[in-house]
């Protein structure tokens, strides 16, 4: 039985991972003495598997039941397929759903308290099941909760919205010691999971101008973990579950190369290569190529490239302007240099000043192989409503400045029109490139994907190599996925199981 479970969702058709968030707060409850459980994967359970997980870890002990929204979406249990989540409620299965779970939860114990955390919540976030929301990074706002519950120590950071539920804002967590903290991963949080998160660094030296991140413009060497806490942590994963594989959770991986040499350093003493997948600013390589070769060293083995725009105009106006040819340059010299290391762009249609011309220019040097990129993405330029974000970003809060005239809203989302483009019209443009760049033998399966997709038992090397239109997602969707989950949901019922039969004993042998 557990203190605190969280529920957590990072599922896909294709595509299965652990998102961090719930599991960070798990370490920090952990090593605070609290006993947490986290399930991942929340939108594949059905009701009577729900409840007899429930039967397993809840009893008159436990304090806390959890949902991290970040990356729910909602299932249509008819069809299995995944769309938004609605805002209203914590389970992708629905509200009504919801309502019941809910329900057997409080016939379970009354007395425990439902909350709601990740990037999904904002100050006015309304459910009636729910009784605390939190926003931001939340392990300081846990601890303060938990010593609520407990001891009855007063809730700092917290005011009742609107309506009546309490909201806890301590949402960059300042006092957290990030530098210094190791993460520890427990046996049920790993369930046939191959690839973890790791987190290496907090915000951004940078303040791109669309860009909501909390932290944004932090100075450099800031928010780093310590490079040593870093090798524990890669060493005991190894050790413990064999985890080689990861993705690296931090804004901007290569803001400094003196942060970039320390984990060189670090990375050379394990006995083994790890691989990872990070964000990756790509000026900042094209003004130090040096970086380059450190962070191959380091097991760099996929780039995920934010450039948004080779417009120079429009990346001045957003904080990225630099020189288009250098930068595809820097591309051409990474594919030359290290042909294995899988390289993938962001674009964005919709910025300032660009026009539908520059846009189909970049749109055409991708797909014909001039920008030699392995994979990339064009999505549409989003403006959210200001109650709809716990962060926002600078053009979200001063739109009118950047020549964007607001024409309606749905839902959260505001429907922008510039001298351009309609926010339609660069969404038809993303889908027009986008689905054009598939077809191209230049476009292979995205390094983000190749990644996840070893959980299946897929090799990296071979699937980032592979065309896009020839890889078989429709067998992943049909047969690996159904199969990684069914075992997942096994796995972690066994272990469960097989710890209360162990605490029964326990139990019985003192009695």
């Amino acid at each position: 039985m557990y203190d605190v479970i969280i529920f957590t969702e990072n599922t896909d058709p294709m595509q299965i991972a652990i998102p961090l968030g719930g599991f960070k707060v798990a370490s920090v409850l952990r090593k605070n003495g609290f006993s947490t459980l986290v399930v991942n994967h929340l939108s594949t359970y059905s009701m009577i598997e729900i409840k007899n997980l429930i039967d397993l870890v809840v009893n008159a002990e436990t304090k806390v039941i959890g949902f991290s929204t970040t990356f729910l979406r909602f299932v249509d249990t008819n069809t299995s397929l995944y769309t938004k989540t609605n805002l209203d409620t914590v389970f992708p299965q629905g509200k009504a759903f919801e309502d019941e779970v809910i329900n057997y939860i409080k016939y379970k114990n009354d007395n425990i308290k439902i909350i709601v955390g990740g990037t999904k919540t904002s100050a006015t976030y309304y459910n009636t099941n729910i009784d605390y929301v939190f926003l931001g990074y939340s392990e300081t706002s846990i601890i303060d909760l938990m010593n609520h519950l407990t001891i009855q120590l007063p809730l700092p950071n917290s005011i009742v919205n609107q309506h009546g539920i309490t909201v806890i804002d301590d949402r960059k967590a300042l006092s957290y010691k990030f530098t210094e903290d190791k993460m520890i991963w427990e046996k049920t949080d790993i369930v046939n999971h191959k690839l973890l998160p790791i987190e290496i660094g907090r915000g951004c030296i940078f303040k791109c101008k669309f860009c909501s991140y909390p932290l944004n413009g932090k100075k450099n060497l800031d928010f780093i973990k310590n490079s040593e806490i870093i090798y524990e942590e890669l060493l005991e994963n190894y050790t413990k579950f064999g985890i080689v594989h990861y993705f690296i959770v931090d804004d901007t991986f290569n803001d400094h190369i003196i942060k970039l040499k320390a984990i060189e350093a670090a990375v050379a003493r394990l006995p083994f290569q790890p691989k990872f997948w990070c964000y990756t600013r790509l000026d900042l390589l094209c003004t130090n190529k040096d970086m380059v070769d450190v962070m191959y060293n380091i097991g760099v083995r996929a780039m995920y490239f934010g450039i948004e725009t080779l417009n120079l105009q429009t990346g001045r106006t957003i904080g990225k302007g630099y020189d288009r040819v250098k930068q595809i340059a820097m591309i051409q010299y990474i594919k030359d240099r290290y042909p294995d290391v899988a390289m993938h762009g962001s674009f964005i249609a919709g910025l300032p000043n660009e026009s539908v011309e520059s846009i189909k220019q970049t749109c055409f040097q991708l797909a014909n192989g001039e920008i030699p990129l392995d994979s990339w993405m064009i999505r549409p330029f989003l403006l959210f409503k200001p109650e709809a974000n716990s962060f926002m970003s600078e053009l979200d809060a001063n739109y009118e400045n950047y020549g964007y005239n607001i024409e309606a809203t749905v839902e959260n989302l505001l429907l922008w029109k510039n001298e351009h483009l309609s926010i339609k019209e660069a969404s038809d443009l993303s889908t027009e490139c986008i689905t054009h760049s598939r077809n191209s033998e230049y476009f292979r399966v995205p390094g983000h994907d190749s990644f996840e997709l070893i959980n299946f038992g897929y090799n990296f090397e071979t699937t980032s190599k592979t065309p896009f239109n020839r890889f078989r997602y429709d067998i992943v969707m049909e047969k690996d996925v159904p199969k990684f989950i069914e075992t997942y949901k096994t796995e972690l019922l066994s272990i469960l199981g097989s710890d209360q039969k162990l605490d029964n004993d326990i139990s019985s042998t003192v009695c």
